[in-house]
């Protein structure tokens, strides 16, 4: 099977890089077609020496903008494959995939009329960008925010935004998608955005998630329990604790609050209640 390199472009996130560890082990447990891993910005601490880091800064003032300026050098950087996954941190394999398919929500037209909000940056993204395909001659373009990987290539995507060159920010996959004739099969988006259920992804093969759903107590407990082993991405990390309550261990006593830098035995973390907190090398 052909092997295709991923590329996440990155900044801190939410969840003190977790995200990222959680969807590198999805991807070695269940992408068949992985190839190489590369990190385009912020480079989390744990990351092992089987991921390539490449350093950019976000120079912008708007998500999309900064997205597109790190895609750009990773498609500027020859290591990396001609053909490349690009990922999000938040991407969760959760069923074994051979490849990499191509989803769209259906027409962009239809998506920006039933946009929640019908205000902010994304909403004002999705107008621009629908309204610019059109003056490029797409009929109708299609919606490829669906949450999900996409394979992109880089001399034409190096070609496209080059040829944009829009400094309100646009849906860059959308732009792509439709510029390349691309057409993909409809799916329903698999974001989380509201209260974390585990019986309503059960069925999915890929989920998604917003900053409110991976700092819930429900989601972290599933995808612990759904990617339990560490990955070759990661070092080998133990994870510290706090204190909760008065307790003594190895002739030291922990006060409620404290941090514990040493490996715990398990029953003393259950003994004492322990909450995690950042991983420790």
């Amino acid at each position: 099977m052909e092997k295709t390199d991923l590329v996440y472009i990155l900044r801190p996130s939410a969840w003190r890089d977790n995200e990222i560890r959680y969807s590198l082990r999805s991807v070695q447990k269940n992408l068949d077609c992985a190839g190489r891993v590369f990190i385009v910005g912020h480079r989390p601490r744990f990351i092992s020496d089987q991921v390539t880091h490449i350093p950019a800064e976000d120079p912008y003032n708007n998500k999309l903008r900064n997205a597109v300026h790190k895609i750009r050098i990773a498609c500027a950087d020859p290591r990396i494959s001609e053909k490349f996954v690009l990922m999000n941190d938040d991407f969760f394999f959760l069923k074994r995939h051979e490849e990499i398919p191509l989803y769209n929500r259906g027409r962009l037209t239809v998506m920006i009329k039933k946009h929640e909000t019908r205000a902010g940056y994304y909403f004002k993204a999705l107008r621009t960008t629908c309204e610019m395909l059109e003056n490029m001659g797409v009929k109708d373009p299609k919606d490829f925010e669906v949450h999900c990987p996409i394979v992109l290539d880089k001399t034409n995507f190096l070609r496209i935004t080059g040829e944009i060159g829009n400094d309100d920010g646009y849906v860059f996959r959308s732009a792509y998608a439709n510029l390349m004739g691309m057409k993909g099969k409809y799916r329903r988006d698999v974001k989380n955005r509201s209260n974390f259920k585990v019986e309503d992804i059960s069925r999915l093969d890929m989920l998604s998630t917003d900053d409110k759903v991976v700092l819930t107590a429900r989601f972290q407990k599933f995808i612990r329990r759904r990617f339990p082993e560490r990955s070759k991405y990661e070092k080998e990390m133990f994870q510290q604790y706090y204190a909760r309550e008065t307790f003594g261990y190895g002739g030291r006593i922990y006060n409620p609050g404290d941090i514990i830098t040493v490996k715990l035995p398990e029953q003393i973390i259950k003994t004492n209640k322990l909450e995690p907190a950042p991983f420790f090398e």
